[in-house]
């Protein structure tokens, strides 16, 4: 009786022990002729191509950008669409844009204010740009350049300059109750507002970190409140086209 049970226990081991190793030992011999499969490397993502195709989410900006677990960021290159557009190079040679025939560019301004700021410019359906909207398809794009304290953060560096633009007029509520989305210019993670944004009718402004210490501000106006989807657009395209010199 006791052999028998010696005998069981045996079999059962040794067929365990058989199911457990047999997949390992299989996959170890290579018979003849027959090519073992191989693991395929994992692809590398260079761009917004190979970012979609890798299923990663993507972001329905204009353009498209595209987001890799790692937080690498790709945007989507929309050539023919702006191919026939002007170059705009800032006064301050800090940036270069592309920017609709349509448009008119004024590249310096003359103009006073109690902050300091550089002027970079603006792009408008009128000249002279001051010139009032006279329809709602007129709009209006300014560009300036700000230092940044090294020790702000991008949103503290926006607060105080919507601060210093309202002086006594400003509201705390003015950021909190603006729309903000992040977006990408030229690699850069920057912040787009749309709001109040200080004691003026609503519209667009662009927060664009040049290192550490320089911000470019770029604000959309037109006739309507907040401005129209259409020249809202028109923006975003004239972004994907932005690089800054260097």
């Amino acid at each position: 009786m006791i052999l028998a049970i010696v005998a069981i226990v045996l079999v059962a081991v040794g067929a365990i022990a058989y199911f457990q190793f047999k997949p390992k030992l299989l996959s170890q011999i290579q018979l003849p002729g027959v090519t073992q499969p191989k693991t395929s490397p994992t692809p590398s993502i260079n761009s917004f191509e190979d970012c979609a195709r890798a299923g990663n989410p993507i972001l329905e900006t204009y353009p498209r950008q595209c987001k890799t677990p790692d937080g690498k960021s790709f945007i989507e290159m929309i050539q023919s669409e702006t191919a026939n557009w002007k170059t705009y190079i800032s006064p301050h040679k800090i940036f270069n844009l592309k920017y609709p025939p349509s448009l008119f560019a004024t590249s310096s301004r003359d103009l006073s204010s109690f902050i300091e700021m550089k002027d970079e410019g603006v792009l408008s359906t009128k000249d002279p740009w001051n010139t009032s909207f006279a329809s709602d398809s007129d709009f209006r794009i300014e560009f300036f350049s700000r230092s940044k304290k090294s020790s702000e953060n991008l949103t503290d560096f926006i607060v105080r300059n919507i601060k210093e633009q309202s002086g006594e007029f400003y509201s705390s509520d003015y950021i909190p109750e603006a729309d903000k989305k992040e977006i990408n210019v030229d690699g850069q993670e920057s912040l787009w507002y749309l709001g109040m944004l200080g004691p003026a009718v609503q519209h667009i402004e662009v927060y664009i970190p040049k290192g550490e210490t320089e911000v470019i501000v770029v604000g959309l106006w037109d006739n309507s409140q907040p401005p129209t989807l259409e020249h809202q657009r028109i923006l975003e395209k004239i972004l994907s086209t932005f690089q800054f010199i260097d």
